[in-house]
């Protein structure tokens, strides 16, 4: 190589080569039990070979110090070399975020119930996708992830909603974070409120619209035997629309006035036979109005010893919650009762036994609630009128 190689000592790991061309300073370290050899820079200017070659023992000694830390990753360093692939890392510059979450949903199908998995799933395939599936993981920055929130809620969907449609984004890069093809989560970097709008950056709760006693008469006094079953076990239990449907006979006792709910339908017509939280599984004690109404119910399915409600057009189970809301609609037309969902019995329900005095908190466990936080939060006007009606009897009573 020439006697301007001849007075340097190379540190231990630095060597030259010369392959025809110019020279150049390579280095050798091991990473993962496989000897690796590098080249780290083209002598240019003899001359300035000691710079060379001291900066060349910089760079392995950033090497050795990440290796030892768990840090390090082949294509950081040398994007370039074969080596890249053999340490899993040959497709990280050109992988994709429709990759990298089409792999996150099949890793998360076990993880999550068939219900929230086909949400995520939609998510993903006609949200996420359509709109970022095509950048890069490598090259997305938390400025994208930032403009992605901020489209999101621009197309009028409020805060919660948003972040149930990064949640799949930022899983992604998690898994793509401890593969090592990424650095940081570039979604875990922004703060989201910030970026969203002020009126979507709460949950707009939507108002309760129980049924009053008036519109109750008049549904039940247009609908068939089974429905008219339904509506008053509903209005008489809190259940939702997954636990009504779900309902088996197995889950009632007539001998104790018990509901025992350990079953709920998902949104794809799926029995799972454990609830969401430890709180909704639980007993509701039968009144005698609803002990009436499955006593009704037992001349169409009791036999059948399956679920206690079903389609009463088809005779067969409801093919999900929201199966029956075309029947439902046309049920409250012809009842002259203006129209909403039927998660509105579960609200009828709270609302009569808060009218009535019941106790607030035996309320929110017939509900299912931890507390009566959720109470307070969708029927705190209700609650204050039952609490003004009281002041004012306790003050009548005070002046008499």
């Amino acid at each position: 190589m020439g006697r301007v190689w001849q007075s340097i000592t190379l540190p231990e790991g630095v060597e030259i080569k010369q392959n025809g061309g110019a020279p150049a300073v390579g280095i050798r370290f091991r990473y993962r039990g496989v000897r690796c050899r590098e080249l780290s820079l083209s002598i240019q200017d003899p001359k300035q070979a000691k710079r060379y070659i001291a900066t060349a023992a910089d760079k392995l000694a950033t090497i050795r110090l990440e290796i030892e830390l768990g840090t390090f990753r082949y294509g950081n360093h040398f994007p370039d070399s074969p080596r890249c692939r053999i340490f899993g890392e040959g497709e990280s510059k050109t992988r994709t975020l429709k990759q990298s979450l089409r792999e996150w949903l099949d890793a998360a199908e076990e993880k999550y119930e068939a219900g929230d998995y086909q949400t995520y799933r939609r998510m993903v395939e006609h949200i996420l996708i359509p709109r970022v599936g095509s950048k890069l993981v490598v090259s997305f920055s938390p400025l994208d992830a930032a403009t992605l929130v901020t489209a999101l809620a621009k197309e009028g969907r409020v805060g919660k909603t948003v972040r149930n449609i990064i949640l799949p984004l930022r899983k992604a890069f998690d898994r793509e974070l401890m593969a090592r093809t990424i650095e940081a989560n570039p979604v875990r970097q922004i703060a989201i409120n910030e970026h969203l709008p002020v009126a979507s950056r709460r949950h707009r709760t939507p108002l309760p619209q129980p049924f009053n006693q008036a519109e109750r008469e008049a549904i039940l006094a247009v609908a068939d035997a089974q429905t008219a079953n339904q509506c008053r076990a509903w209005w008489g239990t809190g259940m939702s629309e997954g636990e009504i449907c779900g309902l088996q006979w197995s889950d009632l006792s007539f001998a104790t006035d018990e509901i025992l709910l350990t079953h709920v339908m998902e949104s794809t017509g799926t029995l799972r036979d454990r609830m969401k939280t430890n709180n909704r599984h639980r007993k509701i004690r039968m009144s005698p109005e609803v002990k009436a109404a499955f006593t009704a119910q037992k001349k169409f399915t009791f036999i059948e010893g399956g679920y206690v409600f079903v389609n009463p057009v088809t005779g067969k189970q409801w093919a999900s919650p929201r199966a029956s809301e075309r029947q439902w609609r046309t049920l409250l037309k012809r009842a002259g009762v203006a129209h909403r969902g039927p998660n509105q019995c579960r609200h009828t329900y709270a609302a009569i036994r808060i009218t009535r005095g019941d106790n607030l908190f035996e309320i929110a466990e017939a509900l299912g609630h931890r507390g009566i936080e959720m109470l307070n939060k969708h029927y705190g006007s209700i609650i204050r009128e039952r609490e003004e009606a009281a002041g004012q009897r306790r003050g009548t009573l005070a002046v008499k």
